[in-house]
């Protein structure tokens, strides 16, 4: 437990979902947890932060669909501006469902999930090694 606030004091996070009370439980959530959190409900509105902000975010989680700008243009586009941003791909969808044609997210988790799950995922992702392109999908049951 120590060894996670620690990480989370110094994680960054930008949660991207176009449901604006799923922005609001995950801010509430890794606030409390000690991460620093800015939300999101648009794509674009994200990808402006992110190129305009000198302080860029350790994680990126986001929902895979989103009306406000296709999956790949925007993790496509986010690496390009922070080619080091780890991604937690969070989605209703199970993982078997949805393609990725370039940028992939560094881990998938499927909704639902409980509050640990996410947790669990976050300090995976950003425990994590370099980005390979791979996609490490949440084990069921965790």
């Amino acid at each position: 437990m120590k060894a996670l606030k620690m990480l989370a004091a110094a994680a960054s996070i930008y949660v991207v979902d176009d449901a604006p009370f799923l922005t609001e439980l995950y801010t509430k959530l890794l606030e409390s947890s000690g991460y620093g959190v800015r939300a999101f409900t648009d794509r674009g509105a994200a990808l402006a932060t992110l190129k305009a902000d000198w302080n860029k975010p350790d994680l990126l989680i986001t929902d895979y669909r989103d009306p406000s700008m296709p999956v790949d243009q925007f993790l496509q586009q986010c690496l390009t501006v922070h080619p080091f941003l780890r991604i937690l791909m969070v989605s209703g969808f199970r993982r078997t469902e949805v393609r990725f044609s370039h940028a992939k997210p560094d881990r998938f988790l499927e909704k639902p999930f409980t509050n640990e799950q996410l947790k669990r995922e976050i300090k995976a992702v950003l425990q994590g090694g370099s980005r390979d392109g791979s996609l490490v999908p949440c084990p069921s049951g965790n």
